[in-house]
């Protein structure tokens, strides 16, 4: 991060490919709503990452998905030459699959996107079920194909692999973390750089539903648990709990989805919620100047939020939360407890030096 410091760094998700054939654990993923690039929003979004460009911002990671473009039905549309424009602006392309697929689609995909992919720097995002780990013959399937994948698109810079969990509360193991740190500390020397990503899906539901609420809620405690537990068993450098230190405001995540562009709430990892008002709108301008009255209606929301809660008011961290989202997440979820893992956040910034090395 030391050569972008006096800039902000911006990731966008493309949740543009439709049709999934995996059923994983905890996914709430809508696989067949996304409609690739509505009208003509394949440009508007170029006009907005050049003029993001302009302005101090640095484009990191350009993911397509949401689901598994070895499977999806309108991969073809997508990952074609079009795309080269935009793909030239991001220092990594992220792509989403499980690597489940047979051995012969894996190697039709790998030479399809050879062209396309050649000279860059690409990372893989593999949603992973916990319920495999410790299954020798599972991952030796998915190590087999990554590796036919990079041996034929090898012209490719291989920046990361990243192992994508659905977050849920996992009854059949004692101590998920330990499992998890045990895996990664396992497959990281195969996978170039391993981590695991813990996701809360649920934050896909309606929100106007008290039920899915409770939902996010419960997961939300949980992974804040789990997080300052990693933190104080100095197990956070292989299960990626990139929470940011505090004050920190220099990336910027963003999901396109079916002609809207989504803020998202940083929990550890990107929280998607496809609410109204965390979307700049189909029919507004997409630009610097929109983004930037966008996210400071958003922050100043979240400040006057923080006057319903217990904590937020005298917090250290107040600035953090309100930044990262934590305070529109509490105030669609009608929360007034705190929903930050402050002790997690003390030992961070306590170390700062000791935790402040993320791979962008």
């Amino acid at each position: 991060m030391s050569n972008y410091q006096s800039h902000f760094l911006v990731d966008i998700n493309l949740e543009v490919l439709s049709g999934c054939k995996w059923k994983c654990t905890g996914c709430n993923v809508n696989k067949n709503e996304n409609n690739g690039f509505v009208g003509n929003d394949f440009n508007r979004l170029m006009n907005l990452f050049k003029d993001l460009q302009a302005n101090n911002h640095v484009l990191i990671n350009l993911a397509i998905g949401a689901t598994d473009f070895m499977t999806a039905r309108n991969s073809d549309d997508i990952l074609n030459s079009e795309l080269v424009p935009m793909l030239d602006m991001f220092k990594s392309i992220v792509l989403n699959t499980t690597f489940l697929s047979e051995k012969d689609v894996v190697e039709d995909w790998a030479y399809k996107l050879k062209p396309l992919l050649s000279g860059r720097r690409v990372k893989f995002t593999i949603p992973l079920e916990p319920r495999h780990i410790g299954n020798e013959k599972y991952f030796a399937g998915i190590k087999e194909k990554i590796r036919i994948f990079e041996s034929i698109a090898n012209e490719t810079e291989y920046g990361g692999v990243y192992n994508i969990v659905n977050l849920y509360e996992y009854k059949k193991h004692v101590d998920p973390l330990s499992e998890f740190h045990e895996f990664s500390t396992k497959f990281d020397h195969v996978w170039h750089e391993g981590h695991l990503d813990l996701v809360i899906s649920e934050g896909r539901l309606p929100l106007t539903d008290p039920e899915n609420k409770q939902k996010v809620l419960k997961m939300v405690n949980y992974l804040n648990g789990l997080y300052e537990k990693a933190v104080i068993k100095d197990k956070s450098t292989l299960v990626n709990f990139n929470y940011g230190k505090r004050y920190e405001g220099y990336d910027k995540d963003y999901v396109y989805k079916n002609g809207n562009l989504y803020s998202t709430v940083f929990l550890g990892e990107p929280l998607i919620v496809y609410e109204e008002d965390s979307s700049l709108g189909k029919d507004s301008e997409w630009n610097y100047k929109t983004i930037v009255e966008f996210e400071n209606q958003l922050m100043l929301n979240s400040l006057k939020y923080m006057e319903k809660t217990k904590d937020c008011l005298n917090c250290e961290f107040a600035p953090h939360c309100a930044g990262r989202g934590l305070l529109y997440l509490m105030e669609k979820l009608e929360a007034v407890d705190c929903l930050a893992p402050r002790d997690g956040f003390k030992t961070v910034n306590d170390n700062f030096y000791k935790y402040g090395n993320f791979d962008y």
